[in-house]
């Protein structure tokens, strides 16, 4: 995560979308939030990736890039 978001700050058009937080508490993963392989998100954990992580980063993008809101219609 460290390189992808080091590599996102060098590009105008990249934003780093860190879910760790959400996903990782310091000492273990949240298991409710994936699915069986432990890698990808079941449904509960894309809607809260989408509610809590990526429509604020999307709405941060359309404040700094205002000509980004005709995309929204």
């Amino acid at each position: 995560n460290t390189a992808l978001k080091e590599y996102c700050e060098t590009r105008d058009y990249m934003t780093f979308v860190d879910a760790g937080r959400m996903t990782y508490d310091g000492t273990q993963y949240r298991t409710d939030l994936f699915i069986k392989d432990g890698i990808h998100l079941n449904h509960t954990g894309q809607l809260k990736w989408r509610d809590e992580y990526i429509k604020l980063a999307i709405e941060t993008l359309i404040e700094t890039y205002p000509e980004l809101s005709r995309i929204r219609k």
